[in-house]
């Protein structure tokens, strides 16, 4: 057992703090043989080790894949943040602002309310990104149950579900169609969150995960 960081998408915390997140997908760089076709639609992943895996198919051995975790590893979920401003002992998970869940839109009202005064607040904040976040201030632990390598073209429907996107309701027959005919589709909304790395069809990581709204060293995540 290991214990590693991920600058986790902000979808990604929003699903592992609502208990929908059970799937982490990330591209990876295949160390291709000298004369490997690229283009070859056949090969396909066969580990060899703990965190090792062959590119195989008709034409042989294509290329080397290192992935980033093992079954077992243990996560801690980096994301952006802030330290209360208010507070003489900033060193306390307590005292840890999370950008994901500052309000995104301004209010429509221009009351004096709890949302608007979070809102400015949010606004003012001085945030550090999620490559910055110590240890100590993260509030999701990871444990890593299984890993699968394949091309991101190969997820399947129940999958993107798994990896906390949100749906895209899709409507039958073009602009024309009827909206009450419609129908909710994760593969599409997972195709957005990852458009750059769904258009090169990548060779990804799929790492089946358990997620703790917990530090990981054991205090307890808000």
């Amino acid at each position: 057992m290991t214990d590693h960081p991920l600058d986790l998408r902000p979808h990604e915390v929003r699903a592992a703090l609502d208990g929908r997140l059970s799937l982490i997908v990330r591209p990876l760089e295949p160390e291709w043989n000298d004369g490997a076709n690229r283009e070859f639609t056949g090969w396909h992943a066969e580990r060899t080790g703990k965190r090792e895996w062959l590119l195989v198919g008709g034409m042989g051995i294509g290329a080397t894949i290192r992935v980033g975790f093992a079954a077992g590893d243990r996560i801690w979920g980096r994301e952006a943040y802030a330290l209360n401003p208010a507070v003489q002992r900033p060193r306390r998970i307590d005292n840890v602002l999370y950008q994901v869940d500052a309000p995104e839109h301004e209010p429509q009202s221009d009351a004096l309310t709890i949302e608007r005064i979070r809102w400015v607040q949010a606004r003012e904040m001085k945030w550090r990104p999620d490559d910055e976040m110590p240890p100590w201030a993260s509030r999701l632990t990871l444990i890593v149950n299984d890993v699968a390598v394949k091309q991101i073209h190969r997820i399947s429907p129940k999958e993107a579900c798994a990896t906390g996107v949100d749906p895209v309701h899709m409507v039958p027959g073009g602009p024309y169609g009827n909206p009450s005919d419609g129908w909710l589709d994760y593969g599409e909304g997972f195709k957005r969150q990852y458009q750059d790395v769904w258009d090169r069809n990548l060779w990804c990581a799929f790492y089946s995960v358990t997620v703790h709204p917990t530090n990981i060293d054991g205090e307890e995540g808000r």
